[in-house]
C-alpha cells in the first residue's frame, strides 16, 4: 500500500510549519504519532494533530 505523505525529500519550504494532520477516528493514536515524527524529521516546525472521533 503506497504512503499518502512524502518523506523529507517531498517536503518543500512552504510546508515547514505548522502542519495539521487530520485523522477521522483514532483507537491508539499511533498513525498520527508516526506522521508527526516523519514531519518533524523532515523539518516541520510545528505539528498540530486533530482527531475527529475516538473509538474504544
Amino acid at each position: 500500500m503506497p504512503s499518502q505523505f512524502c518523506g523529507p525529500a517531498g517536503l518543500n519550504a512552504e510546508a515547514r510549519g505548522p502542519v495539521l494532520p487530520v485523522d477521522g477516528f483514532s483507537e491508539t493514536g499511533r498513525p498520527l504519532a508516526v506522521a508527526a515524527r516523519v514531519l518533524r524529521r523532515a523539518g516541520t516546525q510545528r505539528v498540530l494533530p486533530l482527531v475527529l472521533g475516538v473509538r474504544g
